[in-house]
């Protein structure tokens, strides 16, 4: 832990621009405040890059001078992206980091518009520091590795898919935090997936609502809500869980 910030540290000293890839889905769960707080000190210039805005319900795409949303599956947001990190320099030196799997090799690639930075959905993956050149006045320091989790971020790890269910202690958190998520930004797609109504913005009472409809009863007859919390982890892991829809 003490060496990934330091080499943070030697990265921002580097660079003139830092960017934080984050998961539009989980726009503030992904974000790690520490890290900006160490931009900012250094009075560098700090833009958080929303990935995968392709699987966010179209109304949530915001735009804003210090962010961007951008889909490096779709191609979505990759000029304001550049605009927002050249500005009217001819050079930048940019810095990338991020949680894993939100997408930073990928950010990378994106911007240099070819397969320069290797990409891989296993945390961790990038090894080395290495400088990347788009040719264009852009030169982007991917750092190795990706930003750590603490002891106490579960709830953070099995939403970015790092956990699996079997590996979750408390999956009731981690299924509550889902919902809200939904609540918050598409309460219909929740509907949709589940064929349920909801008539409360009660995590709870959704979560209970999804164990009826689903039939999972315990022996006593009672919701069984690890079996229900359990499903929705994995329909949100594998993909069958979409805020767009």
């Amino acid at each position: 832990m003490k060496r990934f910030w330091n080499l943070i540290n030697d990265v921002i000293d580097q660079v003139d621009v830092v960017l934080e890839v984050a998961d539009a889905r989980m726009p503030e769960i992904t974000r790690n405040r520490k890290i900006e707080s160490m931009v900012r000190e250094k009075r560098k210039r700090l833009f958080i890059v929303y990935n995968k805005a392709d699987l966010i319900n179209p109304k949530n795409i915001k735009s804003g001078k210090n962010f961007v949303y951008v889909s490096t599956r779709k191609r979505f947001g990759f000029s304001k992206l550049r605009n927002l990190i050249m500005g009217n320099k001819q050079t930048v030196r940019v810095g990338v980091v991020g949680y894993p799997n939100t997408g930073k090799s990928s950010v990378i690639n994106f911007l240099v518009g070819r397969k320069k930075a290797l990409t891989s959905s296993v945390a961790g993956f990038t090894k080395g520091v290495q400088w990347i050149t788009d040719h264009k006045g852009l030169l982007l320091y991917d750092t190795p590795g990706v930003i750590p989790f603490d002891e106490n971020d579960e709830v953070k790890q099995a939403l970015m898919c790092v956990l699996s269910p079997s590996q979750i202690k408390n999956p009731d958190l981690v299924a509550i935090k889902i919902i809200e998520i939904f609540l918050e930004q598409n309460k219909q797609a929740l509907e949709k997936r589940y064929n349920i109504k909801i008539t409360e913005n009660e995590s709870e009472a959704v979560l209970i609502s999804i164990g009826k409809r689903m039939n999972y009863l315990a022996k006593n007859g009672e919701i069984d809500i690890t079996r229900t919390c359990i499903k929705i982890i994995k329909d949100w892991q594998h993909g069958l869980l979409l805020l767009n829809e």
